[in-house]
């Protein structure tokens, strides 16, 4: 079964990852991507539309804080998960 690998993050700004929101829906972020939120791609896509919707820069990135582009996301998105 080859189901999507959560190895998607979203950094916010330049040294900041997405790990959730605070009880008034502000974002909430960390400095180290291994402690941010790991997501499926659609679910970062998504995260990242309403960051910048919000104002905030953000751009979906892999586990290691790339920015994920198209080779990246086909990559991963193929990737068979055990």
């Amino acid at each position: 079964m080859n189901k999507q690998p959560m190895n998607f993050l979203v950094r916010m700004g330049e040294a900041m990852f997405f790990v959730g929101f605070d009880k008034k829906w502000r974002p909430l972020g960390v400095s180290t991507p291994s402690t941010a939120q790991h997501m499926k791609y659609e679910t970062a896509d998504m995260v990242c539309q309403h960051l910048m919707q919000i104002g905030y820069v953000a751009c979906v990135c892999d586990r290691i804080g790339r920015p994920a582009d198209l080779e990246l996301i086909h990559e991963e998105l193929n990737a068979k998960v055990s």
